[in-house]
């Protein structure tokens, strides 16, 4: 007699997002164990992420190679972007990239910038050369001759501040009010952080604000600075310390971002929140990259040069994203809302060779080969790209019992005619994702050979369509996905079933 085929549904394929941390048979099947090129939409779908395009003219401006960007704005509300690239400043107007002349004393040949506003003045610093101040008028660069030379500098309550020199790693230098010029005289001043450290020893890697506080992130402690007030604006002469959190610290000047009422950051150990006060009875933190914890750590521990590691927060997108280069992988991290255990619904891009990443206005940018550009659209300059999705190992409750996938049915919804293919596979047997992800190939197993999947097509506009596709080959565990080439337009996920036979005990 013939078994019935038990059918498995996946109603929000990936909504809880990556999971590579924990054990994959137990996982909630609203979890994945491949996420590339995805975002989890404001609908909670798994969906592509959207692609880049030029907004500098790539032709007069190919291989201009930029490493970093800022957007200066002025007292009267007016947007420059400006950018550099290992030698070079330049604005950028309409499609255009303008040299900046520069009538500093420095001789540029690559550097870590950080802009900073203050007071309708732009300043850049890097420790390795004298500090900049860009002046718009004769569109130049000019030294900043009482400024320290620092890698980290930030902008906040009326105030320049400045930490990391190359003779002093653990001294923090605060501008005079309203001058970002002046650290010498007036209300300026530095405190030094070794007398505050419990081991005295460490280095101040980062600067941030939240809630009227200077957040001040060392390598291995935070230590908060609030002013007797209490209130949103800190003064440095009345400057007390609030807390030292010791045993956590950051790793990278440019992954602290202001989200909300949050300040989240890159540890040794992962992404983390800050956090907010709450009555002065200390500061929370949480990991939220604790679901692929193991894979970012990696990453981090590998990256020779952490200067590079970029940030940015886009609230139009509700996302953080967190930018690896020496591995071109970018994380996504969604900020709607976060799941049980503390975690952010996180997902991966690969193959992502953007230098920086900052908003301008309310739009993603990035800093690229050919100069700046927008997040938008489905296309990686004029090239498509992959998106991939894969559950998790799937058991049906019984790991003892062979199974067959005979019908593969995937809910999607796109603007246009798309390519899937559609994948099922056994017994934990695939080539590990993340080990093959830049050549990845499914057709060398044979139990994820191309007799054992479909591929199957949808109709056009805008609309929700069931593929259907026969599948094959048996096993006690199973996982199943699907690709897509996203070539222009959107995709996303609305639903995965497996309809399975059931067969004999092993």
């Amino acid at each position: 007699m013939a078994k019935q085929l038990v059918t498995a549904s996946i109603s929000a394929p990936g909504f809880y997002g990556l999971n590579t941390q924990d054990s994959s048979v137990t996982l909630n099947e609203g979890f994945a164990l491949v996420t590339e090129n995805c975002v989890i939409d404001q609908y909670g779908r798994l969906g592509a992420r959207k692609g880049y395009e030029y907004v500098t003219d790539k032709v007069t401006h190919a291989d201009v190679e930029l490493k970093g960007g800022f957007e200066f704005t002025d007292i009267l509300g007016v947007s420059t972007l400006i950018g550099w690239n290992d030698t070079t400043f330049y604005t950028s107007s309409n499609d255009t990239l303008t040299a900046i002349t520069d009538n500093s004393s420095n001789t540029i040949n690559e550097g870590d910038w950080v802009g900073v506003t203050l007071n309708d003045e732009c300043f850049f610093y890097d420790k390795n050369y004298s500090p900049m101040q860009y002046v718009s008028g004769t569109n130049e660069l000019v030294d900043l001759t009482d400024a320290p030379h620092g890698n980290i500098a930030i902008s906040a309550y009326g105030r320049v501040w400045v930490a990391n020199t190359t003779t002093d790693s653990l001294t923090l230098y605060w501008s005079d009010l309203l001058d970002g010029t002046n650290f010498s005289t007036g209300s300026a001043g530095s405190i030094d952080l070794a007398a505050i450290l419990v081991n005295g020893g460490d280095e101040i890697v980062a600067l941030g604000t939240q809630a009227g506080r200077l957040i001040v992130f060392c390598k291995d402690n935070v230590v908060v600075f609030s002013d007797n007030d209490g209130d949103t604006i800190l003064d440095p002469i009345n400057m007390r310390l609030v807390e030292v959190i010791s045993g956590v610290g950051c790793v990278a000047r440019d992954s602290v971002q202001n989200v909300g009422n949050d300040v989240l950051f890159l540890a040794e150990d992962g992404l983390r929140s800050l956090g907010r006060l709450v009555q002065e009875k200390g500061q929370p933190l949480s990991d939220l990259s604790k679901n692929i914890r193991d894979e970012l750590v990696r990453e981090i521990s590998l990256s020779p040069d952490r200067l590079k590691i970029k940030s940015v927060y886009s609230q139009r997108e509700a996302f953080y994203l967190l930018l690896i280069p020496a591995f071109n992988e970018i994380y996504c991290f969604d900020v709607r809302e976060f799941l049980q255990n503390g975690a952010a619904r996180a997902t991966n891009w690969e193959e992502q060779h953007q230098t920086d990443m900052l908003m301008v206005g309310e739009e993603l940018y990035f800093t690229h080969t050919h100069g700046f550009a927008k997040y938008t659209g489905y296309l990686d300059d004029e090239s498509s790209y992959d998106f991939k999705y894969y559950t998790n190992y799937l058991d049906f409750g019984d790991a003892t019992q062979q199974k067959e996938v005979k019908r593969m049915a995937v809910t999607v919804i796109s603007a246009k005619n798309q390519n899937l293919t559609l994948r099922v596979g056994y017994d934990y047997t695939r080539i590990s994702w993340f080990e093959e992800a830049t050549a990845l190939s499914y057709t060398s197993l044979a139990e994820w050979g191309t007799d054992e999947y479909g591929i199957a097509e949808f109709g056009t506009g805008d609309t929700i369509e069931t593929i259907r596709a026969p599948m094959g080959g048996s096993g006690n565990i199973i996982q199943a996905g699907f690709e897509a080439v996203i070539n222009g337009y959107a995709l996303s996920i609305q639903r995965v079933d497996l309809y399975v036979k059931q067969g004999r005990v092993y």
